[in-house]
C-alpha cells in the first residue's frame, strides 16, 4: 500500500480533460432488458428485450465487440429452481424451500448479430438436483469468438454455502486454466484477441488480476489489492486495464497491462469511492470511463487520477436498476426489437435526453445468495480475519454480523455493511477483533473450539430479504 501512496503522490498534479462528445454507444441493463444510447446520454431506448430470448428472466452483463458488430449477455431463469417444481418437502433433508438450486445452465451466454433474433451459445437449461451451473459475463473477442466464465456450485444451502469450481472458457475452444479460486469477468484484449484479463485470484495471499494468453501463454499478475477487483475491463490499445476495487483504498483504478508484480509499475487511483458506495463494470469509452454506481450509469474523463464522485463524474441515466455498461465506437442509436421482440420500427422510438427510462415491474423476489466458505478457516493465517466469497442475484445491501461461540462469554465480531453488485462475486474480510482473539487462544488453549457463527442478510431495492447463518470452526 506504501507503494501505492507514493504513486499517487508522483500522479497528483495529472490533467483532467474536460467532457467529450458524443462519440459512440453504451449498451447496458436495466429492468432485466438490455438498452442502448450515445455515450454521452442520449437518445436511451430498448435494444433487446427479454422477449427476445424466451424463457429468460432476466438479462444483463452485456458485452459488445470493438466494431459492434457483435453484442453479447447473459440471460437467467428460474424455471429450474427447486422451489418451482413442487419438489418442496418431498425429502425436507435435500429439497429445502430456502434453497436456491437453479439447476444446469440456470444463466447462459448469449449472442446478437443485427436483425431480430438472438442466438444461445451454451446448453439449454434444466433440471440438476442440488445444484446450480451457469455460464456468465460473457464478452465477443475481436476475432469473433467469445470469452466468459463458467461456474458449477454443489451443495446445500441450507448452512448457506456451495462448493463451487470455476473456470474460464471460450467458444473457440482454447483452454484457458484458471485459478484455485473462482475466476470471474474474463476480459478479451481489442488488440490482441486470445489475451484476457480476468478476476478471483490470488498471488502471495493478495487478491489479483491476471493476464494471460491460452494454455498459461503470457500469464502474469498485474495488480494485487486487498480485496477481489472487478470486471476488468482493457483499454482500446490495450495497454491498460480498468477495474473496481474495495478494501482499504476503493474506487476504480487503471493498471498498465504490461506489470508484473503486486503494488508495481503503472497504476492510478482514477476514482475514489466515498463511503458506502460501490463502483462496478468500469468501462473505457473513447475518453472517458462509464461505470456503474447506485443504480445508475455514470462517466468521467479517463485521465481522472484521485477523481471525487460524484463531483467529477457526469450521471448518465436515472430512475435506479441501470447497471453492466459496456462501449463501443460504433453506433447502436437505433433501436432492433420491438417490445414484442421482432424487428422494431428504426429511428425516432427513443426518448428525449435526460428522460427517466421506464422501470420494471415490481419486485416481489428476495435476492438469492451463493455463499462459499471453507467449514474451518485458519484465521492465524490470513490477517486474523474470516474470509467469505458472497455473490446475489441482484444489487443488495449486505449486512453482516456474529459471535464467537467459545465456553464463557461469547465475543462479538465487528459487524460488516456494504453494496453488492448484480451476479458478481465479492470477498467480504471479517475482522477478529482483539479481545475475541483472545477468547479465541483461551478456547484453543484449553483444547475447546472456537466457532464463528455468522448471521448474514441481504436486502434489494424493493425491501426483499434473504437471511442465512453460517458456522465456521476457527483454527490456529
Amino acid at each position: 500500500m506504501l507503494v501505492r501512496r507514493l504513486v499517487l503522490t508522483a500522479l497528483a498534479a495529472a490533467v483532467v480533460l474536460p467532457a467529450a462528445p458524443a462519440s459512440g454507444t453504451i449498451v447496458w441493463s436495466k429492468g432485466g432488458d438490455l438498452w442502448a444510447m450515445h455515450d454521452d446520454g442520449s437518445v436511451p431506448h430498448l435494444l433487446i428485450p427479454k422477449s427476445a430470448a424466451p424463457g429468460m428472466t432476466t438479462l444483463q452483463n452485456p458485452g459488445v465487440h470493438p466494431a459492434g458488430t457483435t453484442v453479447t449477455f447473459e440471460g437467467s431463469t428460474t424455471a429450474n429452481q427447486v422451489s418451482r417444481l413442487g419438489l418442496c418437502g418431498t425429502f425436507p433433508w435435500q429439497y429445502s424451500c430456502t434453497t436456491y438450486h437453479f439447476g444446469f445452465n440456470a444463466t447462459g451466454v448469449y449472442r446478437w448479430a443485427g436483425g431480430a433474433t438472438v442466438e444461445r451459445l451454451t446448453g439449454a437449461p434444466s433440471y440438476c438436483f442440488n445444484c446450480s451451473a451457469s455460464s456468465i459475463a460473457p464478452e465477443p473477442r475481436g476475432d469473433g469468438a467469445v470469452a466468459y466464465a463458467f461456474q458449477h456450485c454443489q451443495g446445500f444451502l441450507d448452512d448457506g454455502s456451495y462448493a463451487c469450481v470455476g473456470a474460464v472458457k471460450s467458444t473457440s475452444s482454447e483452454a484457458y486454466p484458471a485459478c484455485t479460486d473462482l475466476p470471474d469477468e474474463p476480459s478479451p484484449n481489442p488488440a490482441a484477441p486470445s489475451q484476457l484479463v480476468y478476476a478471483g485470484c490470488t498471488s502471495g495471499g493478495n487478491d489479483a488480476l491476471i493476464v494471460t494468453g491460452p494454455d498459461l501463454a503470457g500469464e502474469h499478475v498485474i495488480s494485487c489489492d486487498d480485496a477481489e477487483q472487478t470486471d476488468p475491463s482493457w483499454s482500446p490499445s490495450g495497454d491498460a486495464v480498468v477495474a473496481a476495487e474495495g478494501g482499504t483504498d476503493p474506487g476504480i483504478w487503471v493498471y498498465g497491462a504490461g506489470n508484473t508484480a503486486c503494488f508495481a509499475g503503472s497504476l492510478r487511483h482514477a476514482v475514489v469511492a466515498p463511503a458506502g458506495v460501490t463502483f462496478s463494470s468500469p468501462r473505457f469509452a473513447g475518453g472517458r470511463i462509464v461505470f456503474e454506481a447506485q443504480g445508475d450509469v455514470w462517466s468521467v474523463p479517463s485521465t481522472c487520477n484521485t477523481c471525487a464522485f460524484p463531483g467529477t463524474a457526469t450521471r448518465l441515466t436515472t430512475g435506479g436498476d441501470n447497471k453492466d455498461p459496456a462501449w463501443t465506437a460504433a453506433d447502436l442509436a437505433t433501436p432492433v426489437f420491438g417490445s414484442g421482440g421482432s424487428a422494431g420500427t428504426g429511428a425516432g422510438t427513443g426518448t428525449a435526453p435526460g428522460a427517466t427510462i421506464p422501470g420494471a415491474a415490481a419486485d416481489a423476489t428476495p435476492p438469492a445468495l451463493l455463499l462459499t466458505a471453507t467449514a474451518r478457516q485458519r484465521i492465524l493465517r490470513q490477517r486474523k480475519s474470516i474470509l467469505l466469497k458472497i455473490r446475489a442475484s441482484e444489487a443488495a445491501t449486505l449486512t453482516i454480523t456474529g459471535t464467537i461461540a467459545v465456553p464463557g462469554t461469547d465475543p462479538k465480531l465487528k459487524s460488516v455493511k456494504r453494496a453488492l453488485p448484480a451476479g458478481k462475486t465479492v470477498t467480504v474480510r471479517i475482522t477478529v477483533s482483539a479481545k475475541a482473539l483472545r477468547a479465541i487462544r483461551r478456547a484453543w488453549a484449553r483444547g475447546r473450539k472456537a466457532v464463528a457463527v455468522l448471521r448474514i442478510t441481504l436486502r434489494d431495492a424493493a425491501g426483499n430479504t434473504t437471511k442465512t447463518t453460517k458456522r465456521i470452526t476457527l483454527r490456529r
